[in-house]
Formats: structure tokens, sequence, C-alpha cells
């Protein structure tokens, strides 16, 4: 029992960032029975390997907690082709998408309104890549926080 079990003081709640991890957390877990064998959508899916959702889970765990907050929508789904997408969008006419695929390599593409789209890829290594976090705050200063 904890300290503030045992003086009988409530927990605090949890951040919405916390909460939010934990939801998308979820959504991961129930990936492989919902598209772990191929043909899963009954539209000729690939499968989506157990790598390619440990691979997302670790990245899920990297993620800063600005980007979990729920004014960005973040969301988490198994594609047709075998991979895990996070998404995010946000009221400012901004989305990003993060693919992880079981090969390790993770691919984003940033669009910023009707004119700017950025893109990449890479090896995943156990932390972001510089690139994919500097699009992260490009996202959260669009909506001025």
């Amino acid at each position: 029992m904890t300290r503030e079990a045992e003086a009988g003081v409530a927990r605090p709640l949890e951040r919405p960032a916390n909460a939010m991890r934990k939801s998308l957390r979820r959504m991961l877990d129930e990936i492989p029975e919902s598209a772990g064998a191929d043909d899963w959508d009954g539209e000729g899916a690939r499968a989506v390997a157990p790598r390619t959702v440990e691979i997302a889970k670790s990245v899920l765990a990297k993620l800063p907690g600005y980007i979990l907050a729920p004014e960005f929508d973040p969301d988490v789904w198994a594609t047709p082709r075998g991979e895990v997408d996070f998404d995010w969008a946000a009221p400012c006419d901004a989305m990003l998408t993060i693919s992880v695929g079981p090969t390790g390599r993770i691919v984003f593409v940033c669009t910023l309104g009707d004119e700017e789209r950025v893109s990449g890829s890479g090896p995943w290594n156990g932390e972001l890549p510089a690139y994919i976090e500097g699009n992260f705050r490009r996202l959260r200063d669009c909506l001025g926080k």
C-alpha cells in the first residue's frame, strides 16, 4: 500500500497524455488479434507481424507527452500493408503520420496546411529521430501551444 493510500489521500488525476498513452497501448494490444492474419480485412490485407506491434509499442513509449494531448486527436491502427500507423490531426489543418513496419523502418509524413508537406524515413533505433521530433514541435506550434 502506498503512503498516500495509508493516509487516505486520493491519488492525483492522471494527466491527459498518460491516459492517452494507455488508450493507444490498449489499441496496439488488440492488433495481433484483429489484424494478425493475412486478409484480416477481407480485401487481401497483409498480416501485422508481432514484431511490428512491438516496435510500435516502443515508438509509443518514446512519444513526447504534449503530442498525446486530446487536441491532436491521436490514433493508432493496422494498415492493409501490414504496418501500424500513428496519426495526429490538429484543428489548424495539420496532420502527421508515423508508419511502423516489421523491418524496423519508420516512415513519417507531416502536412501543414495546403502548402507544406514533409516526409522522411529511417531505421528505428529506440529513440525518436530528430526530424520527427521537429515536426511534432511544428504541429504543436501551429496550435499556438
